[in-house]
């Protein structure tokens, strides 16, 4: 028997798709259900993707159990590093950052990323619409203990995307407020409204959400005023303090055990490579560190997990270093290991050597820098 040649779609049902891909292998079909009689109008993109969205919700599936990807993908910034937000990646990323923001506008995050840093805030990048793995996240971040917020641009699709998160997810503008908390005159930084088919539903949803109760709908049906045009006025870092003075007066607590990490373990794997005798002694020093610094470790994260306010990221892993360097220094048997391992050093064998390995501040210095990121 000769075997059927494959479908179009059952040869490609292995690959990743757009909406849009899914759409232009849907065509094939509805053109000739048509034809045939079986169905009598043509499926519109627009209802084929919402169509989409019910049949899994339905099935209690996501699009990416389908091979097909959600929309662009929002970006998680943090630390010096983007990461897309995936549907393998949500857990993990949910664990970064005392504060996630969510900005629906392309390009204001990579502005502020110098600023995030020093206080160990996440930020997304939405690109516009929140893609399904979008919501995901905020939903997983904020029952992980981060303090979440969504800002938009002061206009009809702004209002509607934040209006799409939960609704007990802060925004914290554009609105009114922000415009007074510049002391900006609204009307020299409008551009013309745009999507003013939202209209009706914006004004439900601003008389219906709490969130809204500074927007100006009647100013929004002609008028919207941009993220960007904020900027070019007050600049980035004021900007940013806006932001912060906001997630303050919402969130006035924080867990910094989200940014800031403690000195990790030794690598086991790097261990295992050593001789018997050394590698005993590799143990036993890493056992006595850990020992030692154990009880500091504990205060340290007690002290991190509900901070007022915000700490300087940076200045706060120096000061946790420097607290554990000193303690460890003052624990009785790291003192007397120390004592005999410098008495080796001291061997006219080693003495040459031991010169080399003098500047063990450099040691301290890469550690902080890798481990405690």
């Amino acid at each position: 028997m000769t075997a059927s040649k494959p479908s179009k779609i059952a040869e490609t049902r292995k690959s990743r798709w757009t909406l849009n891909t899914a759409w232009y292998l849907f065509l094939p079909i509805m053109e000739a259900s048509v034809r045939d009689g079986k169905i009598r109008a043509v499926v519109t993109r627009d209802y084929f993707k919402k169509l989409i969205s019910k049949v899994c919700n339905k099935a209690g599936i996501k699009r990416e159990d389908l091979g097909i990807i959600a929309g662009v993908r929002a970006e998680l910034y943090f630390d010096g590093t983007w990461t897309s937000v995936a549907f393998d990646a949500i857990g993990e990323l949910a664990g970064k950052g005392t504060d996630i923001v969510f900005i629906e506008k392309e390009g204001v995050p990579e502005v502020l990323t110098e600023y995030a840093d020093k206080y160990g805030i996440a930020m997304v990048n939405t690109r516009g619409y929140l893609t399904e793995y979008g919501k995901d996240l905020m939903t997983a971040a904020k029952s992980s203990g981060a303090n979440v917020a969504i800002m938009t641009d002061y206009d009809l699709t702004g209002i509607n995307i934040a209006s799409l998160s939960p609704k007990d997810m802060p925004w914290i503008g554009v609105d009114e407020t922000t415009l007074e908390y510049f002391g900006l005159n609204r009307d020299s930084l409008t551009a013309e409204a745009t999507n003013i088919k939202l209209i009706k539903t914006i004004e439900k949803k601003v008389a219906d959400d709490e969130r809204f109760k500074y927007v100006d709908i009647e100013f929004l049906k002609d008028k919207r005023v941009e993220i960007d045009a904020i900027l070019a006025q007050v600049g980035d870092e004021r900007f940013w303090e806006y932001i912060m003075s906001r997630l303050l007066e919402i969130f006035p607590t924080r867990n910094y055990n989200r940014a800031i990490l403690l000195p990790e373990r030794y690598s086991k794997e790097k261990a295992d490579l050593l001789p018997k005798a050394t590698k005993k002694l590799v143990r036993y020093i890493m056992d006595l560190t850990e020992d030692g610094t154990e009880e500091t470790e504990t205060t340290i994260k007690t002290s991190q997990e509900n901070v007022v306010g915000f700490l300087d990221v940076q200045e706060q892993k120096k000061k946790n270093m420097k607290q554990l360097t000193e303690t460890l220094a003052q624990y009785e048997h790291m003192k007397k290991l120390d004592n005999k391992i410098s008495d080796i050093w001291e061997l006219p064998e080693f003495k040459v050597i031991s010169q080399h390995y003098e500047h063990t501040e450099d040691i301290v210095d890469n550690s902080t820098e890798n481990s405690a990121s």
